[in-house]
């Protein structure tokens, strides 16, 4: 078995790296390749596997978070490796002696949610079920895999369950109704795009603001109303009515801008931030003047809500949205092979992207094959 490994920087010799090309992502230098792992242990008779499962990965595909993990690659030496990914689509290879959720053959992803609603959810961890999602084998805990679809592909699944379940969480948390006026803004993150289909689903207008260009034609069809710049968004919301929801991927670009566009008693919802790196960070700029934002909050009566992930429920539901044929996958490519940094390059670095990027383990998907 293997996985896609970023290797560290510390002490780096290019005469003994075991993988020579490298990439920068966010001004930091990163040297990548698929690696050979060892088989995990499963031991289904065994009490400490009861409630695991073992899933063989058929595609997998990372997410910005990701990047989070590349900052530590410096105190790593070259020669040593994290394994990445957090999302995967696989099959149940074998389940431990009390497993009651899933059976040997179904076709599965990881089930993201984060907080534990009940005690049977005690045993399991909150939010993503791994991040080395490009392992080929996992070992997992039952209630952190969710069944898919029998004609959902490995390579939709593998994109699918991050963005879904958050956009579903989000708006189920805002408490949307239809023909209200939404915006959403970096609209061509991966976070955006499911949030701009679920939010059609749902019967909102969209306003998406996107610092990206060409890609107007491709918003709209998701649903978006609109397709306007940073800069046009005071113009943009005010020519449609009174603007209700935001739903921001990165509080720390666009929240003092939100809260000054909001109608009165509006709701305003963020899942993440930009600058989780010295990198990013300087790119955002000044900090959020909390002293602004709070003083249009009090004003206006306005809603200010944190979300991380979802729940169970809204995986459900995203995924029964899908089956009913209202919740597309927005996939850029799909990769497969050993070529470890043109996957990375796709999806962290090349500003053509629009949609996930995937690399698949299966032998009838063509290697980087662009998807319209």
């Amino acid at each position: 078995m293997r996985g896609l490994g970023v290797f560290g920087a510390l002490g780096v010799d290019a005469d003994t790296l075991p993988c020579r090309e490298h990439l920068i992502v966010d001004g930091m230098m990163v040297r990548s390749a698929f690696v050979p792992l060892r088989e995990p242990r499963f031991e289904p008779q065994r009490h400490a596997y009861a409630h695991q499962v073992l899933v063989r990965v058929n595609a997998f595909s990372c997410n910005y978070r990701d990047k989070g993990f590349f900052r530590d690659l410096h105190r790593l030496p070259g020669n040593r490796c994290r394994v990445i990914g957090s999302e995967f689509a696989g099959i149940v290879m074998a389940v431990g002696a009390r497993v009651t959720h899933v059976r040997v053959g179904d076709r599965v992803i990881g089930q993201n949610a984060y907080h534990r609603l009940s005690p049977a959810d005690a045993a399991s961890p909150a939010g993503l079920p791994t991040n080395s999602a490009s392992r080929e084998l996992l070992v997992l805990h039952e209630r952190k895999v969710a069944v898919l679809p029998e004609c959902m592909s490995s390579t939709d699944a593998a994109a699918f369950s991050v963005g879904a379940q958050t956009a579903f969480s989000m708006m189920r948390r805002a408490q949307v109704h239809p023909g209200a006026l939404a915006l959403v803004t970096s609209a061509t993150s991966n976070t955006s795009l499911s949030l701009i289909a679920a939010l059609r689903l749902a019967g909102v207008r969209v306003i998406a603001a996107t610092a990206s260009t060409g890609c107007e034609a491709r918003l709209s069809s998701l649903g978006a109303e609109a397709v306007v710049s940073t800069e046009q968004l005071g113009d943009a919301c005010r020519a449609r009515g009174e603007l209700a929801f935001v739903f921001d991927p990165f509080f720390d670009l666009h929240l003092e801008r939100s809260v000054e566009l909001l109608a009165p008693f509006g709701t305003y919802v963020t899942c993440g931030f930009a600058g989780q790196n010295d990198a990013t960070r300087a790119s955002v700029g000044a900090a959020v003047n909390a002293e602004s934002v709070m003083r249009h909050a009090i004003v206006k009566n306005l809603v200010i809500i944190g979300n991380c992930l979802g729940a169970a429920g809204d995986l459900t539901d995203a995924l029964g949205a899908w089956l009913q044929g209202r919740m597309p996958v927005v996939i850029d490519s799909v990769h497969r092979g050993d070529d470890a940094p043109a996957f990375l390059a796709r999806t962290f670095v090349d500003r053509r992207r629009f949609g996930k990027v995937v690399f698949s383990y299966e032998a009838d998907v063509t290697a980087g094959t662009a998807l319209a």
